[in-house]
């Protein structure tokens, strides 16, 4: 009797269910022994396991300790740190640029008003002097 296996023994082998071993024995998938309590042969049943397909082992996941994830906390907001130094950087760079953008525009349109004064004051002291009566002419006796 030792080269058979109860139904629960060979569910064990096979990785399934009781349930599944006795509709495989009445399916003449294993060769059944005695039905009285279900024995099947041992051989029977580890044919039948090198036929079902294995199931890929899960990849074992790493185990995280402590200071793992201290050191990964400090990477993160070391990282951080720069990707925040370099946006205020830029932006600091960009409101400069606008900055000097304006003022260059300020000084354009400044320019331009002294050239306007220019002109006018050079109209004006083209034009001939107003002859002014003398002081006093309405005035005097």
């Amino acid at each position: 009797m030792t080269d058979t296996y109860s139904a629960a023994d060979a569910a064990r082998v096979l990785g399934c269910s009781e349930r599944l071993v006795r509709k495989m024995a009445d399916d003449g998938r294993v060769t059944v022994v005695s039905t009285g309590p279900l024995r099947v042969s041992q051989e029977s049943v580890h044919q039948q396991r090198a036929k079902r397909p294995r199931k890929p082992k899960p990849e074992p996941q790493p185990q995280i300790t402590a200071a793992d994830l201290q050191a990964l906390a400090e990477r993160v907001a070391a990282e951080t740190a720069v990707r925040v130094a370099e946006q205020i950087t830029a932006r600091m760079l960009e409101t400069r640029d606008q900055a000097e953008q304006r003022q260059a525009a300020e000084l354009a349109r400044a320019q331009q008003e002294i050239q306007r004064l220019e002109q006018e004051l050079e109209q004006l002291r083209n034009q001939p002097a107003l002859r002014l009566p003398p002081i006093g002419w309405p005035f005097r006796r």
